[in-house]
């Protein structure tokens, strides 16, 4: 009985602490890119704009709470709870707007783990089971908070070598990973640049033209209000990525910038302007 009791003990102290780093690593990344996290959540469409930002904020923080409640074993019945609540939270959210997140990254854990709705669904259930099983076995269970100061200090080391080793692979911008073979025309614009703005005929005389590879805009905003703001004012009907404007300036310095990919392999790339279909032409005959 006695031994029973100290492996249910140790696989709660184990499992919280687990979930103590995942929980304090997301909120850590979300809030390296508080934009994107917000834009992430206005995709869904159940708040009012002017509450995205306080929203993502306030989740944020609430992560952040848990997860240290969870790392230092502090109230864990309550801690456990309320993590299963935000979860199940954008479990539920997530399956009500499932058609407007495709294409998207859920920005859980900031730039590192990437996915749309699927991915989301995937690893909240892979957590509210986790926390579970933790919240049943704490049942009749005495937990105390021995070794504290230990679990903090590993807590703290494995969550920071976590997104040390994680962060080098999102450096470039996963919402490309999905556009590395075949033929592209990339444009990367920005939805408050009056240049962008400027060029928009150019890009559409691009997307018309049987000469060039298939377009597909990336474009940097804030928040998505921006984008569905440009495309209705030039009257542009392309595929497109949203970016949150750090995401865009890790890809390129200055917009209009244009990429042309055949197989994979960038052909030529214009920076500060969009070329014509000709031009375009041109530099695909000369690369074969």
């Amino acid at each position: 009985m006695a031994d029973s009791q100290t492996v249910k003990k140790w696989t709660i102290f184990a499992g919280t602490w687990l979930l103590g780093i995942v929980f304090l690593a997301a909120a850590f990344l979300k809030a390296l890119d508080v934009n994107a996290f917000t834009q992430q959540i206005a995709r869904y469409q159940l708040l009012p704009p002017d509450l995205d930002l306080p929203f993502a904020v306030g989740l944020i923080v609430v992560e952040a709470i848990v997860g240290l409640a969870c790392l230092v074993s502090f109230r864990l019945r309550i801690a456990l709870s309320l993590m299963i609540a935000l979860l199940a939270l954008f479990f539920v959210a997530t399956l009500l707007r499932w058609s407007l997140l495709q294409d998207t990254n859920c920005n859980c854990f900031g730039p590192v783990v990437t996915g749309g709705p699927r991915g989301v669904v995937l690893h909240t259930t892979i957590l509210i089971a986790l926390a579970g099983v933790l919240l049943a076995l704490m049942r009749n269970t005495i937990v105390s908070s021995s070794l504290r100061g230990g679990r903090i200090a590993a807590g703290v080391f494995a969550m920071f070598l976590l997104i040390f080793v994680a962060q080098p692979f999102s450096g470039k911008s996963a919402l490309l990973q999905n556009a590395m073979t075949g033929d592209q025309t990339r444009i990367f614009l920005s939805a408050v640049c009056e240049k962008c703005k400027k060029e928009a005929g150019k890009v559409r005389a691009l997307a018309a033209s049987t000469d060039v590879p298939p377009v597909r805009i990336f474009i940097g905003a804030s928040y998505d209000y921006q984008i569905n703001d440009y495309f209705k004012e030039v009257n542009l009907q392309v595929p497109y990525t949203p970016m949150t404007f750090p995401q865009l300036a890790r890809e390129t310095p200055q917009v209009p910038k244009v990429q042309i990919y055949r197989a994979g392999g960038l052909v030529k790339e214009w920076v500060g302007d969009v070329p014509g279909p000709d031009e375009v032409k041109e530099a695909l005959s000369t690369a074969r």
